[in-house]
């Protein structure tokens, strides 16, 4: 199952030897009469991983949006 986020938040340990990594949505928030009213934001994944982990999640990232770029690039 997938979750949809809207927000993240990233930060390193001291050591700068591990990565949290934290995923978020933001959702309205609906009065009684369906109207919205304000907004939650609710932390929907905590990661911790190694340096070397938070470097190959990056690159896969970084690969899967050039390869979307090159895909769709006007100059092909």
């Amino acid at each position: 199952m997938y979750d949809y986020i809207n927000g993240i938040r990233c930060t390193a340990n001291d050591g700068n030897d591990e990565v949290l990594l934290q995923a978020f949505q933001d959702a309205p928030e609906y009065d009684e009469n369906d109207q919205i009213c304000g907004s939650t934001r609710e932390c929907i994944a905590s990661l911790v991983m190694s340096r070397q982990t938070a470097k190959a999640v990056a690159d896969l990232i970084y690969g899967v949006l050039n390869a979307e770029q090159a895909e769709v690039s006007p100059d092909d």
